[in-house]
C-alpha cells in the first residue's frame, strides 16, 4: 500500500503569510490524485493550527499502522527552519517564543513514519524560512540529514534550500514546487524516477546563487515516483499557465523607465538610513524595562559597541559576511591558519597504490604536508556607523538567578538592512562573580527592505520579548515552574478532547 501526507501552511499569526503555499500543495495533490498510486491520501491546506495538523496526521498514521506500506510520500510548503539539529515545519499558530508546541519536529514526523516501517520513505520539503537564518556550517546540517537516512530502509530528501538560506516564491507558486512540477509535464518518458525529479531541479536552479536545493538519499535510483500521462500533463501545464497569467495580472505592464522608477523607491539616501540605523538604540532603551515576570527580576541595561573584537563568536558572522560578498557596508577579515593535509608522494605511489588488492592505498604512499589557509574570523565596516553593536544586559537582582545578555548587530546597504542577534547565559564563578556561558548558542539573522523600516523596529521590539523570556528559563526550570506549565498546557488539551468526545 502507498500513502501520502500533503501539508501546505500559507496563514501564519506571527510570520509573513505565504500565498503560494496553497497553491503548492494542492497542484502536487492534483500529481499524488491523478496518479492513482497512492491509496490514502491526506491532504491538509486549511485549519493548519499546531493541534490541528498534528491531530490530523497522528489519526491518519494511526488509519495505517496495521497495513503493510510499500512507499510513504510527505511533503510540506510552509515557513521552516533548522535549529539546535533540529528541522521544524512551522504551523500556522508559530510563536518563537513556544517553537515545539507550534511546529511540528522533524524527527517527530520521522518517528511517525518509521511506526509504520515503510520500504520506502520520500520527504519533499519547501520550506520558506521564517524570518530567521541560523548561522549554522552546512556540513553539520548535511551530516544531521546524512546520519538521519541510515534510520530508513530506503529514502529520498529532497529539500528547497540548505539550512542558511531562503526558499523563493512569487505569489502564486514556490518556486522548487514549479520546477517539481514542470519536470512531470516536460518528461519524454512516461515513468519518472525520483532520480529524473532531483537531476531536474538541480538543473533549474544551477544558477541561482541563492537558493540551492539539497538532496538526501539512501536508494538504488531505479524507484519509480509516478507513471504520467498526456492528461496529467495536460492538467499541469493548464494550472501552471493559469497561475502565470494570475501574476501577470497582478503585475501591471511598464515600461523600462516606469519599472526603474518603481525599483528605485527601495534605494535610500545616507541620512535617511541613518536614521533608521539610529532609531535601533532608542528602541532598545524604550524596551529595556521588561514587561512580565522579568521586570521585578532584572535590571536591564543598554551599552553601544564600538569594536567588533569581544563580540562572542564573530567569526560566524564573519563567515556569513563571507558567503554572502557585496551584500552590505561590511566585510569578513580573514586570518592565516596553517593545516596538514596528507598527499601521495610521487606518481609511482598513486600507481602502485592503485595496484593492490581492492585499490587501497597504504599510508607509506603518502607525506604530510602544510599549507596555508584564509579563514573569516572578524569583521569590519566600510562606511561609518552609529555605533557597530549593542550589548544589552540583564544583571539580576536576585543571588538565586543568573544574568543573561543580548547582542545586537546590525549591517546596513543601500536597501536592506541585517540584524544579527545572539542570547546567553551566565554561570556563577566564586561567590560574586558571573561570566557569559561558552553555550551552543548560534547568532541569528534576519534580513529587511529599509523602506520596510517597521518590520525592522518591530524585530528589535520582539527581541526584547524573546530575551525575556530566555532569561527567565533557568529560574523557572530549577524551580520546576517549566514542567508546571507544561502539564497545564496538557490538562488544557485534554479538557478540549473529552469536551469533543
Amino acid at each position: 500500500m502507498n500513502i501520502a501526507i500533503l501539508i501546505g501552511v500559507s496563514d501564519y499569526i506571527r510570520a509573513t503569510k505565504l500565498p503560494a503555499c496553497k497553491n503548492d500543495v494542492q497542484i502536487i495533490n492534483k500529481v499524488i490524485t491523478h496518479s492513482g498510486k497512492y491509496e490514502s491520501v491526506l491532504l491538509i491546506d486549511s485549519e493548519t493550527s499546531s493541534a490541528s495538523v498534528k491531530e490530523k496526521v497522528s489519526n491518519f498514521i494511526r488509519q495505517h499502522e496495521n497495513e503493510t506500506i510499500e512507499e510513504i510520500f510527505f511533503y510540506f510548503s510552509g515557513h521552516g527552519m533548522f535549529t539546535d539539529g533540529e528541522f521544524h515545519y512551522a504551523l500556522t499558530d508559530y510563536d518563537p517564543k513556544r517553537i515545539k508546541n507550534t511546529t511540528y519536529e522533524n524527527s517527530e514526523i520521522d518517528q511517525l513514519i518509521k511506526s509504520l516501517s515503510p520500504d520506502l520513505t520520500v520527504k519533499i520539503v519547501d520550506a520558506c524560512n521564517a524570518g530567521v537564518n541560523y548561522i549554522k556550517d552546512l556540513d553539520g546540517y548535511s551530516k544531521a540529514l546524512h546520519d538521519r537516512k541510515s534510520e530508513f530502509k530506503h529514502c529520498y530528501f529532497m529539500l528547497s534550500s540548505e539550512s542558511s538560506q531562503n526558499s523563493f516564491a512569487d505569489n502564486n507558486l514556490s518556486f522548487f514546487t514549479k520546477s517539481f512540477i514542470e519536470c512531470i509535464a516536460n518528461s519524454e518518458t512516461e515513468s519518472i524516477r525520483y532520480k529524473d525529479l532531483m537531476d531536474y531541479i538541480s538543473d533549474s536552479f544551477m544558477s541561482n546563487k541563492e537558493q540551492t536545493p539539497l538532496f538526501i538519499n539512501q536508494a538504488n535510483y531505479t524507484e519509480i515516483f509516478i507513471s504520467q500521462d498526456s492528461s496529467l500533463k495536460e492538467i499541469l501545464n493548464n494550472s501552471l499557465r493559469g497561475l502565470a497569467q494570475l501574476q501577470l495580472e497582478k503585475i501591471p505592464q511598464a515600461t523600462l523607465i516606469d519599472r526603474i522608477k518603481e525599483d528605485s523607491k527601495r534605494f535610500m539616501k545616507q541620512e535617511e538610513a541613518m536614521a533608521i540605523y539610529k532609531k535601533i538604540i532608542d528602541i532598545a532603551n524604550e524596551n529595556k524595562k521588561f514587561k512580565n515576570d522579568g521586570k521585578n527580576i532584572f535590571d536591564v541595561s543598554v551599552l553601544k559597541i564600538d569594536d567588533y573584537k569581544p563580540i562572542p563568536k564573530i567569526s560566524q558572522i564573519s563567515k556569513w559576511l563571507h558567503s554572502h560578498p557585496g551584500l552590505f557596508f561590511a566585510s569578513p577579515t580573514y586570518a592565516v591558519e596553517i593545516r596538514e593535509k596528507k598527499v601521495l608522494k610521487n606518481r609511482h605511489a598513486f600507481y602502485s597504490s592503485l595496484m593492490r588488492m581492492g585499490g587501497l592505498e597504504e599510508d607509506d604512499d603518502y607525506k604530510t604536508v602544510e599549507e596555508k589557509i584564509n579563514v573569516p574570523k572578524g569583521v569590519e565596516n566600510i562606511i561609518e556607523v552609529p555605533f557597530k553593536a549593542l550589548e544589552i544586559k540583564a544583571v539580576s537582582l536576585f543571588d538565586n538567578v543568573n544574568s543573561s545578555t543580548l547582542y545586537i548587530v546590525p549591517f546596513i546597504s543601500r536597501t536592506q538592512m541585517v540584524v544579527f542577534n545572539y542570547v546567553s547565559h551566565s554561570i556563577t564563578v566564586g561567590w560574586d562573580g558571573e561570566v557569559m556561558q561558552d553555550a551552543n548558542e548560534l547568532w541569528e539573522s534576519s534580513i529587511y527592505e529599509l523602506i520596510d523600516k517597521d518590520k525592522i523596529f518591530d524585530h528589535v521590539r520582539r527581541l526584547f520579548e524573546y530575551f525575556e523570556a530566555f532569561s527567565l528559563e533557568p529560574i523557572k526550570r530549577s524551580l520546576g515552574i517549566q514542567n508546571e506549565e507544561k502539564l497545564e498546557a496538557e490538562n488544557t488539551v485534554l479538557q478540549i478532547e473529552h469536551h469533543k468526545e
